[in-house]
């Protein structure tokens, strides 16, 4: 067996890079925030907690004799080798969750008619817990939706400023959870609280409206399980006795807004929300657990989150 080499970080941010077919490495990243760049595909490995505790993660090579130890290390990047961002895959060691960019949503987006699956900034949990977000073109030229979603391979979707169909902005943003993406974990969409946070100031700084879009009284998310597709399998709620049986017995919901739907709602981030001007708007969805399994609201544990960047700039076309 080939022998270990050890290695140790700082005290303060350190970065590291691994080549694939390394060997055996432990990786202890002390203080700061340490980060591992592989330059390997994430799906060539299998990647595991170690424990509880500093950050212990292993990650072990499917096709080669890699055995990678980590120990106080943040975050661990599976690049491809490539220079762009679009294969990345970004493990977060605290959450166990991996994040990849323009991926398919399971089973599929079923929401609403015609919409393709695809693009979306993706982050999944060794506990099953699926969360997408995307930008998409709600209104073209002609006014009209498209299967358009302009992303820059990195959690970033770039759209036109302006007024476009009934005096709006050109784009829509579209989300999904699956709280039992994998069949693992048998949790349905009551299981976590969740918190939907949209940016409503478009220079460097962010003043987020949110709440919880699935634990309310009733809503028109469309909602399935992992059979689902466009047409099969899929409900919306008639009241809210059905609404709250659908987000008890399923494990998937989906749906599509844009901006307009919140705007002008007084003392609200959106409040004043302008699809003329240019910037950047950030869209935030988390999970929360009742991990103690006491019955109490509070605390909470964040188990996931997936955000994205939505850029409006002027002169696209």
């Amino acid at each position: 067996m080939p022998k270990v080499t050890k290695i140790k970080g700082t005290n303060g941010d350190d970065p590291f890079d691994i080549e694939v077919g390394s060997g055996r490495i432990s990786y202890d990243g002390l203080k700061g925030f340490d980060v591992v760049t592989i330059d390997g595909l994430y799906e060539n490995y299998d990647v595991s907690a170690k424990g509880t505790g500093n950050l212990k993660v292993s990650v072990i090579g499917l096709l080669n004799d890699d055995s990678f130890d980590f120990k106080k290390v943040e975050q661990i990047v599976f690049d491809g080798g490539t220079e762009t961002t679009a294969d990345d895959v970004i493990y977060d060691t605290a959450l166990e969750m991996a994040t990849s960019f323009d991926q398919d949503v399971t089973p599929d987006f079923f929401n609403g008619s015609g919409n393709d699956n695809g693009a979306f900034t993706l982050a999944q949990t060794s506990g099953g817990l699926e969360l997408g977000l995307r930008g998409k073109i709600r209104f073209n030229e002609s006014g009209l939706p498209e299967n358009t979603f302009n992303s820059n391979g990195d959690g970033t979707y770039t759209f036109e400023a302006g007024l476009f169909g009934p005096n709006e902005a050109q784009w829509a943003f579209e989300w999904s959870i699956n709280t039992d993406y994998d069949d693992s974990s048998g949790k349905k969409l009551n299981d976590y609280s969740y918190l939907l946070e949209l940016d409503g100031d478009p220079t460097d700084g962010t003043d987020f409206q949110s709440w919880d879009p699935i634990n309310v009284p009733s809503a028109d998310h469309t909602i399935g399980d992992n059979t689902s597709t466009d047409g099969f399998n899929e409900f919306k709620a008639v009241d809210e006795a059905d609404y709250a049986n659908l987000i008890d017995t399923y494990n998937v919901a989906q749906q599509s807004w844009r901006y307009g739907f919140f705007d002008g709602i007084p003392g609200t981030a959106l409040e004043n929300f302008d699809p003329t001007a240019t910037g950047t708007y950030t869209i935030r969805l988390s999970a929360y657990e009742d991990t103690n399994s006491n019955g109490e609201i509070d605390p909470l544990e964040l188990v996931g989150v997936v955000s994205i960047d939505i850029l409006v700039e002027s002169g696209m076309a």
